[in-house]
């Protein structure tokens, strides 16, 4: 009873076979991109360079925070450099105009933070924080 069978076999198992994709290099994010950009330049670029790139929408200046609030260790490494870069250009003679203006922040405080701020402000002491906070000229939109 030798006979073939007119029906297939279905339930066959599917060959793969190894095959080599090469991806292109990804496309450097913005803010990466532009702190390349800053390796040959001037102190004045690298200074302007770094505060335009803490002001810009990018991951940079949240994680930042988040790491000056925690202040994880670890990430000092990551963050130390650009950290140090920001602290001189706030720190060192600039040959960037400087004009006074009023500008808001808006913060939830406790009675004792309030007595802090009142006490600086009459002794005309200067108060710094722990992480880089963001202002507007607008007082309705701070409030």
């Amino acid at each position: 009873m030798g006979g073939s069978s007119s029906k297939k076999n279905t339930n066959t198992t599917p060959v793969w076979t190894p095959t080599t994709v090469t991806k292109p290099a990804p496309v450097p994010t913005t803010a990466p991109r532009a702190l390349y950009e800053l390796i040959d330049a001037s102190p004045e670029k690298v200074s302007e360079g770094c505060l335009h790139l803490y002001t810009m929408e990018t991951f940079l200046r949240t994680e930042m925070n988040k790491f000056l609030r925690e202040a994880n260790k670890e990430k000092l490494v990551t963050y130390g450099p650009f950290l140090r870069l920001l602290y001189f250009t706030f720190n060192e003679p600039s040959t960037v105009e400087v004009h006074s203006t009023t500008v808001y922040h808006g913060m939830n405080l406790i009675q004792s933070d309030i007595d802090l701020y009142k006490r600086a402000a009459d002794d005309n002491t200067t108060l710094r924080w722990m992480s880089f906070t963001s202002t507007t000229a607008n007082r309705e939109f701070a409030e």
